[in-house]
């Protein structure tokens, strides 16, 4: 229970620093993503199978925070937790160990993929409704995308360190009930 209090607390407090606070420093569509390089975190961490509620609650609270509809945040962490994860298996296998540098990858990865789904599935949405075109709400594909990548791995890496204590806290506090336990069990 302590685990699952925790994970809500960092997930609203990433969602609302970055809806609220980030967007008063960046340009639209250059706020790092730090929910993302939440994600990714949970993903080389514990593995899909266990931080699956973690990126659904994140994504819902996403989309929320941005006014759309809500899926498309989920979908989007979801398809990029999916291939993070797969990634994660093929390469730990032959790293021996996941260095912070391969996750700094996966997260600029991440943030790139995330990025191209979310711009798609907006688009869809607007041409279904019949509107003409959602530029003016989707930034356009190009340098930006990078950009936004490169901010969100700048992101991560100042939410690296944090993550991994709160991860460590908590496992301390419940030492005596789980044998193996981790941030999303």
């Amino acid at each position: 229970m302590f685990q699952k209090i925790i994970l809500f607390l960092v997930v609203i407090i990433l969602v609302l620093f970055q809806g609220s606070f980030l967007v008063n420093f960046f340009p639209e569509g250059l706020v790092p993503n730090l929910v993302l390089s939440l994600v990714v975190f949970w993903i080389v961490r514990a593995g899909f199978n266990e931080s699956w509620p973690g990126i659904v609650l994140a994504g819902f609270f996403l989309d929320l925070a941005h006014n759309w509809t809500i899926g498309i945040s989920i979908l989007s962490l979801a398809i990029v937790a999916f291939l993070i994860s797969s990634l994660v298996r093929r390469l730990s296998v032959a790293q021996g160990g996941l260095g912070f540098v391969m996750i700094l990858g996966f997260v600029f990865f991440g943030s790139l993929v995330n990025d191209l789904i979310i711009n798609y599935t907006v688009q869809s949405i607007f041409w279904l409704r019949g509107f003409e075109s959602g530029s003016a709400l989707v930034y356009p594909f190009g340098v930006i995308i990078f950009w936004n990548a490169l901010l969100t791995s700048a992101g991560f890496v100042v939410l690296y360190w944090p993550l991994k204590k709160i991860e460590e806290r908590v496992i301390f506090y419940n030492k005596g009930q789980f044998t193996k336990t981790r941030f999303l069990k």
